[in-house]
């Protein structure tokens, strides 16, 4: 009897098994398998030992049983390798479409990676300036030209302060060049007048002498 327990467990845990893995395509066996089950259950007699119940099956139905279980089973491994066949195709259908949609992923990987270069360049073209073939930053550039143009407005400044003071003292020289020139000019006017006056005044001198003299010779006469 205990055989005959152990046989029902087992049939009825591959049953469980196959209803598990089954596809619903299988249903027409799992219910006859069922019906059977459920034949089987209702023509054995029960049998208690305790609060234990039991059933007692005769060993021909339980074979008939039994011979319906394997047919299932291999009815369902049937189905397991045509479904591997069909597997194993869509799997390599599969890899041939991941290994296209890959290379596609690479040339658009690729198609974006020069798409970012050019936005890259385009960016950097846009950011700066080329000075003799050599890209500046348009910003560093606009400040570094500020610069320059701050600076020769305030070297502009420091040589017009300078040019300016340097033509006042220029003017101031000048002036006191004219002002000498001309106290010389002054100067050299009144001497002259003073040498014609001296001139004049010996002149005067010598004509007295000369009148003297010759009054002296008269007299000696």
């Amino acid at each position: 009897m205990k055989k005959t327990l152990l046989s029902l467990g087992l049939i009825l845990s591959l049953m469980s098994v196959t209803q598990a893995q089954n596809p619903p395509s299988a249903g027409p066996v799992t219910n006859s398998l069922q019906d059977q089950f459920s034949k089987l259950n209702s023509k054995s007699n029960n049998y208690r030992e305790g609060n234990r119940a039991f059933k007692v099956i005769e060993v021909s139905q339980l074979n008939a049983f039994w011979n319906g279980v394997l047919g299932t089973v291999k009815n369902h491994e049937a189905e397991l390798l045509k479904g591997g066949k069909n597997t194993h195709a869509a799997l390599e259908q599969a890899n041939a479409t991941i290994a296209a949609q890959t290379q596609q992923i690479a040339a658009l990987k690729k198609d974006n990676a020069l798409k970012d270069k050019a936005v890259q360049q385009n960016a950097y073209e846009v950011d700066n300036i080329f000075v003799l073939g050599v890209g500046i930053n348009k910003q560093f550039f606009l400040i570094l030209s500020l610069a320059l143009i701050t600076g020769l407005v305030i070297l502009a400044i420091v040589i017009m302060s300078l040019y300016k003071k340097s033509k006042k003292v220029t003017d101031e020289k000048i002036q006191a060049f004219r002002e000498i020139d001309q106290e010389f000019n002054d100067y050299k006017k009144a001497a002259r007048e003073r040498e014609l006056k001296i001139k004049r005044e010996l002149q005067t001198e010598m004509n007295s002498k000369e009148e003297m003299r010759q009054k002296l010779a008269l007299l000696q006469k």
